[in-house]
């Protein structure tokens, strides 16, 4: 048995078989890649990885099967499905472009790469150690009987990183009760839930989460650097330097390297931490509901986006890459939690005015920012104006 010393969980207990997947190549390469992308540059203590989420999320997987009394091949095949749920991450994690870029070519989010990187790299270590390899890759993607667990509204994934991002960014709007959570959860009939008595519990975790998108994942910065590194690596990818087979196997450093190698301008601007600013934001409440899909659908064709801010540039007099367009992702819901109240389950949302009310600040506060450098503020009235007309 080994032990390895976490911030969040404290010790956590490591058996022979789960080191040597924690030591494997797809793990190791999760030690490079961080946990919030590029949000260091705003948050400088955010430098975590995906590498120790991973473990974390194996941690909170053995602490649930204790709690619900889990057989042990469940409860190991949980803990394996939580520690490589993340290894098919692309560099940086969450790039809406690269991701998008990726889906396009392969036809694969980063959920996919790490099902098909489970079985092909470690499909023998798994079966050598009775671990079924279809029930791990089913977990992965929230299926089979205690899929919930991992991937469902309030699930020990977001438990994870909740905690973990707070406390690494220095924000304390993730700081949860883990402990009294985890005493409330329940499993019956296939379904995972809380406790109606851990209903205040709950609702604070629904409120982190909240106000960890607003002051942390979607800060206006962090959402400018994102942009400013998605449309470097969509240059490089352009211009033949990455593709989608390479993008599986790299690293944040990987990138890095790159974009200093092949000396490409957004991705030094970034480097430098030469931020753009936003020169003009279009709110969700100036849109209709057609007009906001549509913006959706933009963010997720990386190839049309970029040609329509370059016509926009070109307009405005700008050359390429010196106006980008950040559509902040579609706002995700809890509505999948649970919650366990006179011997049936409920939605969150009808138990919780709370919930609702957040649920619908978060769709309210959806915005898109049109980014150049600060000497172009000028410029934002227009740009607004060309990007309205071209929606």
């Amino acid at each position: 048995m080994h032990v390895i010393k976490d911030s969040i969980h404290k010790d956590i207990l490591i058996s022979d078989f789960e080191m040597n997947l924690i030591d494997s190549k797809d793990m190791q390469r999760l030690r490079k890649i961080k946990q919030l992308g590029p949000a260091s540059l705003i948050y400088p203590s955010a430098v975590h990885t995906r590498f120790e989420h991973s473990v974390g999320v194996m941690a909170l997987a053995g602490k649930v099967s204790t709690a619900l009394n889990l057989e042990k091949q469940a409860t190991e095949e949980l803990k394996v499905a939580g520690l490589l749920h993340d290894i098919g991450h692309f560099p940086y994690s969450h790039i809406q472009r690269t991701e998008g870029i990726v889906k396009q070519e392969i036809n694969k989010d980063h959920m996919d790469v790490s099902i098909e990187k489970i079985k092909n790299n470690l499909e023998g270590v798994l079966e050598k150690n009775s671990i079924n390899v279809h029930n791990v890759c089913n977990l992965i993607k929230g299926q089979g009987k205690y899929g919930q667990i991992l991937s469902s509204g309030i699930d020990i994934d977001k438990m994870d990183y909740l905690v973990r991002d707070a406390y690494f960014s220095g924000a304390a709007y993730g700081i949860i009760d883990l402990s009294r959570l985890l005493s409330t959860i329940t499993f019956k009939n296939r379904e995972f839930g809380f406790l109606m008595k851990g209903l205040k519990n709950v609702e604070a975790v629904v409120l982190s989460r909240y106000l960890m998108f607003s002051a942390v994942y979607m800060h206006e910065t962090v959402e400018i650097a994102t942009e400013m590194l998605g449309r470097s690596m969509q240059n490089l990818y352009d211009s033949g330097v990455l593709n989608a087979e390479s993008l599986k196997t790299m690293d944040d450093i990987d990138i890095t390297s790159i974009i200093r190698k092949q000396k490409e301008k957004t991705g030094l601007l970034l480097d430098e931490r030469k931020l753009y600013k936003a020169i003009a934001t279009v709110t969700a409440p100036e849109l209709d509901k057609k007009t906001k899909k549509s913006c959706i659908r933009l963010s997720k064709t990386p190839g049309k986006l970029k040609s329509t801010e370059d016509n926009i540039a070109n307009e405005l007099g700008l050359k390429d890459s010196e106006f980008l367009i950040h559509i902040s992702p579609k706002p995700k819901s809890v509505e999948k939690t649970k919650i366990f109240k006179n011997n049936r389950f409920l939605s969150l949302k009808r138990l919780s005015p709370l919930t609702k009310t957040l649920e619908e600040e978060q769709k309210n506060e959806w915005k898109i920012h049109l980014l150049s450098k600060k000497e172009n503020k000028k410029l934002g009235r227009r740009a607004k104006k060309l990007f309205l007309q071209m929606i």
